[in-house]
């Protein structure tokens, strides 16, 4: 097994350090990798890396939760309309379901902490998400924050490229909202409250998908679809911000609307 450096050391090491190919015979699991041209991050499909450097490495701030078991972790902080739920859902793999009321506008939000300050290094995120049902009729959000609730259950009150409306001070995240016309992903940005917004082809769907983030220690951050690089924000963020995993949905009807989450996986520099 190749051993990889400690991502905090990519920086004085990436232009004289080579790294094995995507499907390499060294390697047998995703990871994320430091090492990319121009120092930028890279997901590899390679499965049974992913995160290995991180979690239980007292190196780095790290969290990971495959919401097996019956009741969700009381680490995460929910914010729930009134009838909304987010709950493990019976299935495999072992889920958390978000689950709206019945009422227009109601919300169900999942945060675990303001734990990571983007100044101290590279912040990683990734989450496997898919709507219940359908795609319609709802806005959901997937990303990093910088607070554990908002009133509306929503970052951004518009998610769209060509209207892009911030409402948290720092975040970074996957958009879908369909008040806004829109039927793909959007990854909406904001630094000190100045929104950014890059519309994407690939769209949220019934079946998981892979959404990551990495942020480095300037604030700049890189968004992928099941490993694939979509989009790059530079400045995404402030440097000073510090930032929680979150996921939201919202219904923009009166029906329920329901996301389930697979895994969360979050990891920084301490």
């Amino acid at each position: 097994m190749v051993i990889y450096m400690a991502i905090r050391d990519y920086e004085q090491a990436n232009t004289n350090i080579s790294f094995p190919q995507a499907g390499s015979s060294d390697v047998d699991r995703s990871a994320i990798v430091i090492g990319a041209k121009a120092g930028r991050p890279s997901i590899h499909n390679w499965e049974g890396l992913r995160w290995s450097l991180m979690l239980n490495n007292p190196e780095y701030l790290a969290w990971f939760d495959d919401f097996l078991g019956d009741t969700v972790n009381a680490t995460w902080q929910t914010n729930l309309s009134t009838g909304a739920t987010a709950a493990i859902n019976a299935q495999t793999p072992g889920v958390v379901r978000l689950t709206t009321d019945t009422d227009d506008n109601d919300f169900a939000t999942l945060a675990l902490g303001l734990n990571f300050t983007v100044s101290k290094g590279w912040t990683f995120f990734e989450a496997r998400v898919a709507s219940v049902t359908a795609i319609t009729l709802r806005a959901i959000e997937v990303g990093l924050s910088d607070a554990l609730s908002e009133t509306a259950g929503l970052a951004f009150s518009n998610h769209s490229a060509a209207g892009v409306v911030d409402v948290a001070d720092n975040a970074a995240i996957f958009g879908y909202d369909t008040d806004a016309s829109m039927t793909a992903w959007a990854v909406n940005t904001v630094n000190a409250g100045t929104p950014a917004a890059t519309a994407l082809t690939a769209a949220p769907g019934t079946t998981f998908q892979k959404l990551g983030i990495a942020v480095n220690s300037d604030g700049d951050a890189y968004f992928f679809v099941d490993g694939t690089l979509v989009a790059t924000h530079l400045l995404a963020v402030a440097t000073t911000a510090i930032l929680t995993p979150w996921i939201s949905l919202v219904s923009l009807s009166g029906a329920t609307k329901s996301i389930d989450i697979d895994y969360v996986a979050v990891a920084g520099t301490r």
